[in-house]
């Protein structure tokens, strides 16, 4: 019992996006150092995830959607700048927009097939995050998809979040959206 408590305690700490993106932490925890320093061009520590939208979206649905993504996570509004030997902190950029960070892309595939769509993921899944200082996400737009719709791609650095709490990002940031049928 007591060792069932302890994993549903760590798992549900670790989820939980209110957890990973407190908007009172300055400083990087010591596992959000591991995973910004364990980070390597050989192996990548970043989750991704991936919209597959019916219909194509609108620019400014994306925007808004990041809008309320980037307000409800501090993080995804700041840079890990070093303040020391091994330490970090979050520093958050004054009048922050994701398109002038450099963390929005738009991208067309050269023809609607499968193939396309691989090599796009190929050439996208494997450039680095921030390791020049910037911006340790970023969020493709990719149109001509062989559905017809579109394709929302995220690459979000560990130390920011994990996987399950990207996805909960994701869908909270979108979900007005779906429910107004976007």
């Amino acid at each position: 019992f007591f060792r069932c408590c302890v994993g549903y305690f760590l798992i549900h700490q670790k989820m939980t996006p209110s957890r990973t993106l407190r908007d009172d932490e300055k400083h990087l925890t010591g596992m959000d150092i591991f995973w910004l320093r364990a980070d390597a061009a050989e192996n990548q520590i970043i989750s991704n995830c991936v919209l597959c939208l019916e219909k194509p979206l609108e620019m400014d649905v994306i925007d808004q959607a990041l809008a309320r993504m980037v307000a409800a996570s501090p993080r995804f509004r700041s840079k890990a700048v070093r303040v020391g030997l091994v330490s970090y902190d979050w520093v958050q950029q004054p009048d922050f927009c994701p398109r002038r960070y450099g963390c929005v892309e738009q991208a067309r595939l050269p023809a609607p097939t499968q193939a396309a769509l691989i090599r796009f993921y190929e050439d996208v899944a494997s450039e680095p995050l921030g390791r020049d200082g910037g911006m340790l996400w970023k969020v493709y737009f990719v149109d001509n998809v062989p559905w017809g719709g579109c394709l929302l791609f995220w690459r979000v650095h560990h130390c920011l979040c994990d996987g399950a709490a990207l996805v909960t990002l994701v869908r909270r940031a979108f979900e007005d959206d779906f429910c107004a049928g976007s």
